[in-house]
C-alpha cells in the first residue's frame, strides 16, 4: 500500500506564488498519497492549465480550509497576535482530523507563513517518532535582514513584528524537532543554522527548479535567444522594495548618460513590477525618468513573452547587505532568466547564492557606483546568447538526487 504524505503550508496550488511552487516541486515527484493542508486563495488559470497536463498533480488531495490566504499572511493590516493564533489553531485542527482517519509516514511544511512550522511542530509533538518531519525554509525567520528596514522607519511595527511574525519558536522549534531540514541555497542554510554540526548533517539543499513537462518552461528552453537591433532594453522582473537597492544605480544611470551619450542613447532599464515610492522618486530626483522606465506588474506569461522577444539584457536587483555578511536570499526569477540563455546583469554582493550562480557566466557587479558604471558599460558591448546546462535545474533530476536516499521518489 502507497505511504501517506501530510504537507501543511499557507497556500498551495493553483494559487501561483514562489512558495507554493517550490513546495509543488519538492513533493510532486514524490511516491506517495499526498494530503494538502492549506488556506483557500485566488486561482491562477495560466497554474491551472499546467496542473491539468501533469499527472503527477493526481496525487494531491486538497484539505483547504475556508479562509481567504491574503487575509492570513504577513501584511501590516494582519499583524495581529490573536489571528496568528487562530490561523495556527486552524491548520493544527485540519490536520488532527486527518490523522485520525489515516496513518501518515511523512510530515512537510514550509515557513511561508511563518507559523506553518509551529503548527507542523504540535502535529509532530503528538504524533511522535511514527511520522518523519521535513521543514522547508525559502527565507530565515529569526534575523532576518528585511526586519530591520522596518526598525528604521517606524519602531512600533518594527517590535510587533519582532514578537509576533519572526518569533524564535517559528524557526526554533523546525530546526530542533523536524528530523530534515530543506533549503534553498546553501547561503540560506548556513545563515540559518551556521556551523552547527548536528543541524548541517540533517540538512538537504535542493535549489530552485523547473518541471520539464510544463508549457512556461518548454517555450523558454526550445526558443531561440534574439534581440532588439536598435535598442538594447534591459528587464527587471520583480518588485523593488526594503534592501533591493537601487539609488547607487541610478547614480550611476545619471553619471553614464552625460558621459557617454552615445553609448547610452540606445539603453532603457526596464523595470516590471512594483516599486516603493521613495525609490521610484529617486528615479526623478536623478534625472533618469527617460530611461529607467517603470511599467506596472505584468502576468506570468507577459512576462516570459518579454523576457524571450524584448529583452536584451534580463538584470537582478539583489538584496544588498554589506560583502562581508552572508546573503540568503535567492530571486525566484533566477531560474526563468537561466532558461531563457540571455545575458544576465545583477547587481548584488560576493557572500549570496546569486553571485555565486551567475558569476562565472553572467555579469555581476557590488553595489558601488563606480563599480556599476564600468560593468554597465561592459555588458552592452557583450550582448549574446549565454548558453547552459538547463538539465541541471530539472526538477526530477534535482529531487531524485537530493531525496532519493531520504524519501520514496517516483521511478
Amino acid at each position: 500500500m502507497k505511504k501517506r504524505l501530510l504537507a501543511i503550508t499557507g497556500v498551495f496550488m493553483p494559487y501561483n506564488d514562489t512558495i507554493t511552487q517550490i513546495t509543488y516541486k519538492h513533493l510532486c515527484n514524490l511516491d506517495y498519497n499526498i494530503d494538502v493542508v492549506a488556506f483557500t486563495s485566488k486561482k491562477d488559470e495560466s497554474i491551472i492549465n499546467e496542473l491539468e497536463k501533469d499527472e503527477n498533480y493526481k496525487k494531491f488531495n486538497m484539505k483547504y480550509i475556508n479562509k481567504d490566504f491574503d487575509s492570513v499572511n504577513f501584511s501590516k493590516k494582519n499583524l495581529n497576535i490573536f489571528k496568528i493564533i487562530l490561523c495556527i489553531r486552524k491548520l493544527y485542527k485540519k490536520s488532527k482530523e486527518l490523522s485520525k482517519k489515516q496513518k501518515y509516514d511523512v510530515l512537510y511544511s514550509n515557513s511561508m507563513p511563518n507559523y506553518t512550522h509551529f503548527a507542523a511542530y504540535l502535529v509532530k509533538k503528538r504524533l511522535g517518532s511514527n511520522i518523519k518531519w521535513y521543514a522547508s525554509f525559502s527565507d530565515p525567520i529569526i534575523n532576518n535582514p528585511y526586519i530591520n528596514v522596518l526598525k528604521r522607519k517606524n519602531i512600533i511595527l518594527y517590535l510587533l513584528q519582532k514578537t509576533i511574525f519572526y518569533k524564535n519558536k517559528y524557526q526554533n522549534y523546525a530546526l530542533k524537532y523536524a528530523d530534515k531540514l530543506i533549503f534553498m541555497s546553501e547561503e540560506l542554510r548556513d545563515f540559518v543554522i551556521g556551523s552547527n554540526k548536528d543541524l548541517l548533517s540533517k540538512s538537504i539543499v535542493i535549489p530552485i527548479t523547473y518541471i520539464e513537462s510544463w508549457d512556461s518552461y518548454k517555450t523558454l528552453i526550445e526558443y531561440k535567444p534574439k534581440f532588439e537591433k536598435k535598442i538594447i532594453n534591459f528587464m527587471h522582473f520583480g518588485n523593488i522594495y526594503g534592501l533591493r537597492e537601487i539609488e547607487l544605480f541610478l547614480i550611476a544611470l545619471k553619471q553614464l548618460k552625460l558621459e557617454n551619450k552615445d553609448v547610452m542613447k540606445n539603453v532603457i532599464i526596464h523595470q516590471y513590477g512594483n516599486i516603493e515610492p521613495r525609490k521610484r522618486a529617486l528615479i526623478k530626483k536623478y534625472d533618469v525618468d527617460d530611461i529607467f522606465i517603470v511599467h506596472e506588474r505584468v502576468d506570468y506569461h507577459t512576462c516570459l513573452n518579454l523576457m524571450k522577444e524584448k529583452a536584451s539584457v534580463l538584470v537582478i536587483f539583489d538584496t544588498i547587505l554589506p560583502d562581508n555578511k552572508i546573503q540568503p536570499f535567492l530571486p525566484s526569477k533566477i531560474l526563468e532568466y537561466l532558461l531563457a540563455r540571455k545575458p544576465i546583469y545583477a547587481v548584488t554582493s560576493k557572500k549570496s547564492p546569486t553571485y555565486r550562480i551567475l558569476n562565472k557566466d553572467h555579469i555581476c557587479t557590488n553595489y558601488s557606483i563606480d563599480s556599476i558604471k564600468k560593468t554597465l558599460l561592459k555588458q552592452i558591448q557583450n550582448i549574446k546568447p549565454i548558453e547552459n546546462n538547463y538539465k541541471n535545474y530539472e526538477n526530477k533530476f534535482v529531487i531524485k538526487r537530493e531525496l532519493k536516499k531520504e524519501l520514496n521518489v517516483d521511478k
